[in-house]
């Protein structure tokens, strides 16, 4: 009994550790006809189950971790609908498609913790620092609605429609307009293609993740009213929303219309690439909002659709390290 025996008390042995250990964890030793149980919250752990003690126990500890931080009010939002697909997720392991400055943002902007003047922790004034129009800077606010941040937007919606647009190129899709207006309305789809003598009205959207019910909002019907007016030119007239959200959630109901025009395979890689392109610019947002200073080229950008910035060179208040300015060619 002598071995790993705490030298400060040299009256311990193996049944004052367990005891003590047993104390802190709150674990009841519990002897029924003479056999020992172990009895956690409303786990009983039998001596046939020894070896599953420790597992059983940290388990159910991860779990309870679980449900005080979906207890929360603000915590989960996002995740609720990140964890709609396991695209949304894809760079966790590898990093695929994702800069390192981008992989530092976007767990704390999925969390909501990022320093803005709207967290629950920060004092002071919580109205934006750019605008008027916003009693409360969230990240919400300044991905989405902050209008000094519209053209981001535009660009970032365009990236998804190139996309969509380079993927129907190759297909046997005949598209027939992109960004243009119908004739006698005042709407202006995104795209739209024929496929099989259907035609599919595309629109795309970039919403923030705030629960699944505020994402399914963002699909609007305000292209029903080309319905009848597409009718006469094809058998059928579909409205077919596509959502990627703003940190970069991916809607599993895209996968319908996209396998359309697009392999299983080929898909996967889509939805990684305009994922990442989605928190890509988030990052970028968030950091001109906060600095003032552009994060983008704009000019090559417009120059070249595939085009992807590397790491910034400026210091941001994400602390990301000086990397090189060179650019790499987006993989389509």
């Amino acid at each position: 009994m002598d071995e790993g025996r705490p030298a400060s008390n040299p009256m311990s042995n193996t049944w004052t550790v367990a005891r003590s250990a047993s104390t802190r964890q709150h674990v009841e030793w519990v002897f029924d006809d003479g056999l020992p149980k172990l009895k956690f919250q409303d786990l009983v752990l039998k001596s046939s189950s020894r070896r599953k003690i420790l597992y059983s126990i940290r388990n159910r500890l991860r779990q309870d971790r679980a449900l005080v931080l979906l207890s929360k009010p603000h915590q989960g939002k996002v995740m609720e609908v990140v964890a709609q697909s396991p695209a949304s997720s894809h760079f966790y392991y590898n990093g695929e498609y994702t800069r390192f400055s981008d992989w530092r943002f976007i767990f704390k902007a999925r969390a909501g913790l990022l320093p803005l003047n709207g967290a629950p922790w920060k004092e002071g004034d919580k109205g934006c620092r750019r605008c008027s129009k916003a009693d409360l800077e969230t990240l919400a606010h300044v991905l989405n609605h902050c209008e000094g941040r519209s053209r981001c937007w535009q660009l970032r919606h365009d990236g998804i429609q190139n996309r969509v647009v380079h993927t129907a190129q190759h297909s046997a899709a005949q598209i027939l307009s992109i960004n243009k207006q119908v004739p006698g309305t005042n709407l202006r789809p995104d795209i739209i293609m024929k496929i099989d003598d259907v035609i599919h009205i595309i629109d795309i959207t970039c919403p923030f993740e705030n629960r699944i019910d505020g994402f399914e909002k963002a699909k609007h019907d305000r292209y029903a009213p080309l319905l009848e007016q597409f009718a006469s030119q094809a058998s059928r007239v579909e409205i077919n929303p596509i959502l990627v959200g703003a940190i970069g959630a991916w809607d599993p109901a895209n996968d319908k219309f996209l396998l359309k025009i697009a392999s299983r395979n080929y898909l996967k890689k889509m939805q990684k690439l305009c994922i990442s392109d989605n928190i890509r610019w988030a990052r970028d947002i968030y950091v001109e909002h906060v600095t003032g200073r552009r994060q983008f080229d704009e000019a090559e950008i417009l120059r070249n659709p595939n085009f992807r910035p590397c790491e910034p060179v400026l210091d941001d208040p994400l602390d990301v390290p000086q990397c090189s300015t060179s650019a790499t060619a987006m993989p389509v």
